[in-house]
């Protein structure tokens, strides 16, 4: 979250830029949601931005983040990754595969010159066991 402050005749206003993604695990499925907003400051650039995307038939993947291009940089990162291993091992990748490629990416770019800036949510169904 960041805060933006403007003062009027005095009195303080506080405008919060905030992005929403929401996922929920049940039983027999789960559920990702999100805004479809993209803010800078106080201005809306957009509102047709999409932060939900499928990786494969049965995992999808919510991104939040400060600017569209380390969502769609990381994005397209794990895409293809993900891509290059089902295509070298024969097999795509578990739930758990996913997940740990993109806590590594992001541990790894931590320690780079321009890490992402990006919230991850990612679920998946691994043989009727729903993770997320």
């Amino acid at each position: 979250k960041q805060w933006y402050q403007r003062r009027v005749r005095g009195t303080k206003f506080f405008f919060e830029k905030m992005e929403t993604v929401i996922g929920l695990k049940l039983k027999d499925y789960t559920i990702l949601a999100s805004d479809s907003y993209s803010y800078s400051s106080i201005l809306k650039h957009k509102d047709n931005n999409y932060k939900v995307y499928t990786l494969s038939g049965n995992h999808m993947i919510a991104l939040s983040a400060q600017s569209d291009c380390d969502r769609s940089y990381f994005l397209r990162y794990l895409i293809a990754n993900s891509a290059f291993n089902t295509n070298a091992y024969g097999r795509s990748l578990t739930i758990d595969e996913l997940a740990n490629l993109a806590q590594k990416t992001l541990s790894d770019h931590l320690r780079t010159r321009f890490p992402y800036a990006t919230d991850v949510l990612l679920t998946g169904n691994n043989n009727g066991n729903f993770k997320m």
